[in-house]
This record gives structure tokens, sequence and C-alpha cells, in this order.
């Protein structure tokens, strides 16, 4: 909580950062208390832009930590804008990939007994470039035994980009051990 909203060296973040939050009092005693505050005055936009920050903030202070590098302010805000950005344009991506999947009637089938199913996805910006890929590990039951994602960047071709969303896969499951696992794509 102190690092995100009370430490006087964030107030040069929140003093650039959003006009609804500049002049709030720094005594909030909880996070918890805080974020539902927020909730309260805050449009959607204004509280993702308010997290993302927040998100900044905590980074910054693990680059001061760990690395003696401290990030000024306009590093901070800049940052977490294009983090949200990236966010929004991949989530509707995916909204858009997944209602073009779902246009396809598509059901999941569980594997057989004592064996995982891995799937896996890729959602591809041919504009900037890069690639958002997901795993999810379920077992026959249909309970998730894993999840992961990542990015790539200098990706153009939706058959590299399933190709990375794949290699991500393997290396989850080899990396749990999972060794009798389905591996299934959409492509």
């Amino acid at each position: 909580m102190h690092v995100l909203w009370q430490c006087h060296a964030t107030n040069d973040v929140w003093s650039e950062a959003i006009k609804a939050v500049q002049k709030w009092r720094v005594g909030e005693g909880d996070l918890l208390g805080l974020l539902e505050e927020l909730v309260k005055k805050l449009t959607q936009a204004k509280m993702e832009e308010t997290i993302a920050i927040m998100r900044g903030l905590w980074l910054r202070r693990n680059t001061f930590v760990f690395e003696n590098k401290l990030l000024s302010h306009n590093n901070v805000i800049r940052a977490a804008i294009d983090s949200l950005e990236e966010y929004q344009t991949t989530n509707v991506q995916m909204t858009e990939n997944r209602s073009r999947a779902e246009g396809l009637d598509q059901k999941w089938k569980p594997p057989n007994v004592n064996c995982l199913k891995a799937n896996w996805d890729a959602a591809l910006d041919v504009k900037l470039r890069r690639v958002g890929l997901g795993v999810i590990i379920r077992n026959n039951k249909g309970e998730v035994m894993a999840t992961g994602c990542d990015s790539k960047s200098y990706v153009e071709q939706p058959a590299i980009a399933e190709g990375w969303a794949l290699s991500k896969a393997m290396e989850l499951c080899k990396d749990l051990s999972f060794n009798r696992v389905i591996l299934e794509g959409d492509a």
C-alpha cells in the first residue's frame, strides 16, 4: 500500500498521472479500502489506467530495490499506458477470435484417463508484429492442471505464431514433467 499510494517517492507519478486522483488524500489505510473508493469514483477506463500505473509503481520499486535504478515518473506513466493499450488490443483480438471459434461449434473433448490435454492458441497482431500465446492443460475431468501465456515480437506469419504457441505448450509440459499429453491447437 505504501509504495503504491502513500510514499513520497510516488507523489511525482500521481501528480503527473490521472487528474481525478491527484488531489485525493494519501491516508487510505489499506489497499482494499483504496480500491473500493477508486471503483466508486472513477470510470472503468480511469480505473484501468490507475491500476496500470499502480503496477508500474510496483515495478519501479522493484527496479530500484534490485537494480538500484530509479525510473522517472514519465517512464512509469508511459510504460503503464503502453502496457494497458497492449492488453486492451490483445483482449479485443482474443474476443474476436473467440467469437469466430464459437461459430465453428467446437466442443472440447477430454483425453483418456491418465492423460492430459494441452490446448494452445496464438493471437497475431500483424500491424504491430506481435503475438500473444496461451496454453491450458486439463485432465480427463476437465480440471485445469496448468496455464501459461507469453508474447513474442517480430512475428508476421500466422503459422509462425501458432508454432510459438505449440512450443510454449511443449515447454510448459516439459517443465511440469507432464509426459502423457495430447497437444491440440485450433489451426
